[in-house]
């Protein structure tokens, strides 16, 4: 099993298009086999500080999600 804790620092002006393209990446990254859990957290006192949690099979399974459109966007 792959955990993989990723800290985002967002401009404000970027804020709204970064919410929307990762909770697109999220729900799609759900649906792939080696995708156990994606979780996309939002810092309560800072807005613009998210935390991405993600866990896959192995190995493979995250060089299978790299290579989705959903991903690349």
């Amino acid at each position: 099993m792959l955990i993989y804790c990723v800290t985002v620092y967002v401009k404000s002006e970027y804020r709204e298009a970064f919410i929307e393209a990762t909770l697109e990446n999220a729900r799609n990254t759900r649906k792939e086999p080696g995708n156990l859990r994606f979780d996309v957290l939002e810092c309560t006192d800072d807005p613009g500080k998210f935390f991405l949690y993600e866990v896959y099979r192995e190995g493979k399974d995250v060089d299978a999600h790299k290579e989705t459109n959903h991903y690349k966007k």
